[in-house]
């Protein structure tokens, strides 16, 4: 069992001064600057999650779809879309939990991306793929952020964090 985290384009992180606040009082991990302006980095689509999972060779092993019950007494379509993903290197299945507004239609980029009790090696391994397609990215836990460059890759990342976060 991990521990949860958010992962968010950084063009995001950029438009709320909380978000840095909190970024700049926690450990970080990793040489992106927060306070460069990247406009070009985005949630993706679902179809972009499905091909950085493909190519970091994460292997889906069950996905969940349900609404959320507590957007929907809002009168919000929220979908939860989870999916139980693994690699050669993790014993046990990690979550990673997608949220979409329904109806969902092929371009739609989604809402949210969490990993759920999550190891953040495997996310590492995802969100540097995922970059390649939308951006920088960070992967922001209650006591900690991975900022996640878009020219690096998982090799380069876990090089310069071994030992210190994992």
């Amino acid at each position: 069992m991990g521990v949860s985290y958010s992962i968010i384009p950084i063009s995001e992180v950029q438009k709320e001064k909380d978000y840095i606040e909190y970024i700049d009082s926690i450990e970080k991990y990793g040489t992106l600057d927060i306070r460069t302006p990247d406009n070009d980095s985005r949630y993706p689509t679902l179809d972009e999650i499905y091909y950085a999972l493909s190519q970091a060779e994460i292997v889906i092993n069950s996905e969940t779809i349900s609404l959320d019950e507590f957007e929907f007494r809002k009168g919000n379509r929220l979908v939860i879309h989870s999916l139980s993903i693994k690699d050669e290197e993790n014993e046990f299945d990690d979550d990673l939990t997608v949220r979409y507004t329904e109806p969902y239609n092929k371009n739609d980029f989604v809402n949210s991306i969490l990993g759920i009790k999550s190891n953040i090696r495997i996310l590492i391994k995802f969100v540097t793929r995922l970059t390649k397609i939308c951006g920088p990215f960070i992967i922001l836990s209650p006591y900690e952020v991975c900022l996640i460059e878009k020219s690096l890759s998982y090799e380069q990342i876990i090089k310069e964090i071994k030992g210190k976060l994992l």
